[in-house]
């Protein structure tokens, strides 16, 4: 009875309002006005993204019926659209070792996987309003990015580097091999299980998204290098999602300045069997080149090759003979391997080493010695490998070098030393294709064979 009466008495005393301030307060056009607002607000607000997305994809369409050179270059090469503003497409080709080469160097190399399917390149603008609706939701809840993809679409902040692209990359492969091998995300999921069953993985993916959205926060208790191996994961963030497990795998893999003695001691021994059976099923599947674990044998061998002490190395006869038959047994089964010159230049360094001993023992005979027409051999088959990445053709040019010094031929080894600064220029200047203009240049001055 209490509550009636409470209600009651409340609707007395608002009878009892003067009938202008009822009006105001409760009837009239003042909360008309507050409803009218609170419903125009949300309009407005799509109202103008919407403008900003119809701008963006005219910019787009634009950009696809008047490419300017460097997107012109994209679509014939790779079959890539290159999508950005005027000016960040400007700012992405300048400076020392620019952003535009390194990207280059990520779809020359990752082309020639089959499961690549990328389609389009987004450098996103720096301009709230330049952006697509997509990336101004990005930024308005997860503004920590450097980059994300779409399965034929990746999206790069304009200061991304190369690892950046290289893992969303990775991410379209991956969005590729799952389309076409469900079986593929079953197989990794089951590697991602402790001995109960359980995932390794940090979240659940609906919770997931509500971190990155930043709605959950949480001070995270970082793993230890060897508590991430042992669990199968190759840093931190791929214990995020399933999917970003799979980038950062095959970025780290990918990437030409990797580690690889993680890979061996992953692959070349128990250690990490869930690692172990990512890298294996990655390979399997063509996330990373399928000779990726008879490359780590073939490195592993040649770091056995060689006995260190305190203030010298030499080569073990026994480990030697071994690692010269297995880089030989890879180059015949991969003679077309993106690690086909890493295992040229090792080949030609331990080559250098064998003739430098020989001499030593022996003394200088006449011409060159065996070995060195060996290493010689693989320098130029590496400068002649026509996917050879930047790295290796700087390898077989310094190796090249060593052997003229080394046999008092002077004016060649300035040739290549020369040569060798000039790639370092070229890379720094922003050429498109460095190893192309080089490898010009030794054409040019009758240098691409071996004499």
């Amino acid at each position: 009875m209490g509550v009636i009466r409470d209600k009651l008495t409340r609707g007395r005393k608002f009878a009892e309002l003067p009938s202008v301030l009822r009006k105001f307060f409760f009837e009239g056009s003042f909360w008309e006005d507050k409803r009218k607002a609170a419903l125009s607000l949300p309009l407005a607000f799509l109202a103008f993204h919407a403008g900003t997305q119809a701008v963006n994809t005219c910019r787009n369409i634009l950009s696809d019926l008047h490419p300017n050179e460097l997107q012109r270059y994209f679509k014939e090469e790779y079959g890539v659209s290159l999508y950005g503003t005027r000016q960040g497409l400007e700012a992405f080709q300048r400076g020392e070792f620019p952003l535009s080469s390194r990207l280059i160097e990520v779809l020359e190399q990752e082309s020639r996987n089959p499961n690549f399917t990328l389609r389009s390149i987004t450098i996103e603008p720096t301009t709230y309003t330049d952006k697509s609706i997509v990336q101004q939701f990005a930024e308005l809840f997860a503004d920590d990015y450097v980059g994300y993809a779409w399965p034929r679409h990746i999206v790069l902040k304009p200061l991304a580097q190369q690892d950046t692209m290289f893992h969303e990359v990775k991410h379209v492969e991956s969005f590729s091999i799952m389309r076409q091998h469900p079986e593929f995300l079953e197989r990794w999921l089951a590697l991602a299980r402790d001995e109960d069953g359980n995932s390794l993985y940090k979240h659940p993916p609906l919770v997931n998204i509500l971190y990155n959205l930043k709605f959950i926060t949480e001070e995270e208790t970082l793993l230890s290098s060897e508590e991430l191996r042992r669990k199968g994961f190759i840093s931190d963030y791929a214990r995020t999602t399933v999917l970003e497990d799979m980038a950062e795998l095959g970025g780290e893999v990918a990437k030409r300045q990797t580690d690889f003695r993680l890979f061996a001691e992953a692959l070349t021994t128990n250690n990490w069997p869930r690692l172990k059976g990512k890298l294996l099923l990655a390979a399997e599947y063509g996330l990373i080149p399928e000779e990726f674990p008879a490359f780590i044998n073939v490195y592993k061998l040649h770091k056995s090759a060689w006995t260190c002490s305190f203030r010298s190395c030499w080569l073990d006869q026994e480990n030697l003979h071994q690692f010269m038959e297995t880089a030989e047994a890879f180059l015949n089964k991969y003679p077309d391997s993106i690690y086909a010159p890493n295992v040229r230049n090792l080949r030609a360094g331990i080559n250098v080493e064998r003739a430098r001993g020989e001499e030593r023992w022996h003394g200088a005979g006449e011409g060159f010695s065996p070995f060195f027409v060996a290493a010689e051999a693989d320098s130029f088959a590496v400068l002649n490998n026509p996917g050879v990445d930047v790295g290796n053709f700087s390898q077989a040019l310094s190796n090249l070098s060593e052997l003229f010094r080394h046999h008092g031929f002077l004016e060649r080894w300035e040739f290549y030393r020369i040569a060798e600064k000039k790639l370092l220029d070229a890379c720094k200047n922003g050429v498109r294709d460095p190893v192309g203009a080089i490898r010009q240049y030794l054409v040019d001055h009758g240098a691409a064979q071996p004499q």
